[in-house]
């Protein structure tokens, strides 16, 4: 489980300091909780993100993706179906520096910076915004990348370090 942070606890923002290992890893950014796979499809509906690294010639690929897309074969494979994903959470790529990330501590303007934002590009046959990765440049370190969840939450995550064992970021989400 992540340190939940509260940065200014006159402000009702939650922020989250997170790491995520290269296991298919399940994140809530409503509860700060990671959970894996067992417990995961327990608490579906909580759950917004959920990222894998994978090796691959040539390097390391990093994705996040939206747990909807857990029923899809054109995205997780003939046969590989897990059928609980019911969160469509999006992605969008936002005009944030990883500085301003520090600033942001006022939710009533999240809505707007993430409005504002764009799709994230996509590999494979999934819908535009549906998951981002380090194939199309939105995941690298120093990166902002903005997502509506469960619960409609809107939030931000800043990567702050790849590595092959997994990513650590930080999240700053609207209070549910």
């Amino acid at each position: 489980m992540p340190v939940r942070i509260v940065s200014d606890e006159s402000l009702p923002l939650e922020y989250f300091d997170v790491s995520m290992n290269n296991l298919n890893c399940y994140f809530s950014s409503v509860e700060g909780n990671i959970y894996e796979e067992d417990a995961a499809s327990e608490n579906n509906g909580n759950i917004d993100l959920i990222f894998y690294v994978e090796e691959q010639e040539g390097g390391f690929v990093y994705v996040f993706f939206a747990p909807i897309l857990l029923n899809s074969e054109e995205f997780m494979g003939e046969g590989n179906i897990f059928g609980w994903g019911i969160v469509p959470t999006e992605f969008r790529s936002v005009e944030v520096s990883s500085d301003d990330f520090d600033g942001m501590n006022d939710f009533n303007l999240f809505q707007d910076i993430f409005d504002a934002g764009t799709p994230v590009k996509y590999v494979y046959d999934a819908p535009a915004g549906s998951h981002c990765t380090s194939l199309d440049g939105t995941i690298q370190e120093g990166a902002v990348i903005g997502f509506k969840g469960a619960y409609d939450c809107i939030g931000f995550i800043r990567i702050n370090n790849l590595n092959p064992d997994g990513v650590i970021f930080d999240v700053k989400v609207q209070p549910s």
